[in-house]
């Protein structure tokens, strides 16, 4: 999902107004969790993506360490302001 509270959007928003930025980051990570708890789904785990300022599939020879970066600050752990959250879900409860 495409974060709306991400810090990429936040910063293209200041530079320019982009029509498919606003179909890509849709949702909010806190909205998005309040739906899943509202039709019965518990939450497992939730994680940030996507945290480097370069494209992934760029050939920058910073990508490594951007890469490296993100895994040192552990960026995944703060899916509130990251630009792509992944929730894993769960119907129900456990008994």
């Amino acid at each position: 999902m495409g974060n709306k509270n991400s810090y990429k959007r936040v910063i293209r928003s200041l530079i320019r107004t982009r029509e498919c930025d606003r179909k890509l980051y849709r949702f909010s990570y806190k909205g998005q969790i309040g739906e899943l708890h509202k039709y019965g789904f518990t939450i497992q785990k939730a994680w940030g993506y996507n945290w480097l300022p370069a494209n992934r599939a760029s050939n920058s020879k910073l990508l490594l360490m951007y890469s490296f970066i993100e895994g040192v600050l552990n960026l995944s752990s703060f899916p509130s302001i990251s630009p792509w959250v992944f929730i894993e879900a769960k119907k129900g409860v456990d008994k």
